[in-house]
């Protein structure tokens, strides 16, 4: 049984969906702010732009905050973070070689919670490239058996 009150286990399940949604809408929002910052806040002539439109329109991002981030973005309106992209190289287990990509708007955050990621996974750090933020994980994996290069992305 679920205690005395219906309403206290509603109220649980309701504040984990409504996190995780925060969560997922504070993302895709970010990507529309970078897309209208980099390429303008015109969908037609911002394909990136576009792409993240849609994606929050299939995850139910209300049409007034897509509209504020373009706005943030393209630098119609005040406010907005100043993202940055990132990009760290290191070495995972094995040998393998990964070269990460973030967006932030804090470097040192970044770097923290990048290197205690990759340290997290068995991993060594190398050394980091270019100030760049966490969009992309690419591993390029060598073969020892095959002799040739294997390339891998996430995300």
């Amino acid at each position: 049984m679920s205690g005395h009150s219906k309403w206290a286990t509603t109220k649980h399940k309701k504040a984990v969906i409504d996190s995780r949604r925060g969560k997922l809408f504070a993302k895709l929002i970010k990507n529309i702010e970078v897309a209208a910052r980099l390429g303008g806040g015109d969908t037609s002539a911002n394909p990136t732009l576009y792409d993240a439109i849609t994606k929050a329109k299939k995850n139910s991002v209300p049409n007034d905050n897509i509209d504020r981030a373009v706005k943030r973005g393209s630098g119609a309106e005040a406010g907005g973070a100043d993202y940055q992209t990132i990009m760290y190289e290191g070495y995972g287990p094995n040998g393998v070689a990964l070269l990460i990509e973030c967006l932030s708007d804090n470097r040192n955050r970044a770097a923290s919670d990048t290197r205690v990621a990759v340290l997290a996974t068995a991993a060594t750090w190398l050394i980091q490239v270019q100030f760049l933020t966490c969009l992309n994980v690419k591993v390029l994996s060598w073969c020892p058996k095959a002799h040739q290069l294997k390339k891998r992305s996430w995300m």
